[in-house]
């Protein structure tokens, strides 16, 4: 496989994933898809601003302390995660909500 096919899976990859972090802050935030009132609070729960979030749900890519800051702080599954498949929170997560 060519670098630059390998470059534009990983492009696809990180919006699929961007666009999964987007369904779980709608999902945390009760907002509906046209508003982000409590984005802030969102992104100050997870250490980022929302400029810098906004980027990820774009498809930029992540540093890794914020990936597993979703993971152990929001209770998103990482399969979901990476796949889409499943439940979107663990079940400690749901039992929690």
């Amino acid at each position: 496989m060519g670098r630059g096919v390998l470059n534009e899976a990983v492009k696809r990859q990180r919006l699929v994933i961007g666009s999964r972090l987007k369904d779980v802050r709608y999902a945390m935030t009760d907002a509906p898809p046209s508003r982000v009132a409590s984005m802030g609070l969102f992104c100050f729960r997870l250490g980022t601003n929302e400029r810098s979030w906004h980027n990820y749900e774009g498809g930029a890519a992540m540093p890794t302390e914020l990936v597993l800051s979703v993971i152990t702080l929001l209770g998103v599954c990482p399969h979901w995660l990476l796949t889409g498949e499943g439940m979107m929170f663990t079940a400690m997560r749901e039992g929690a909500a």
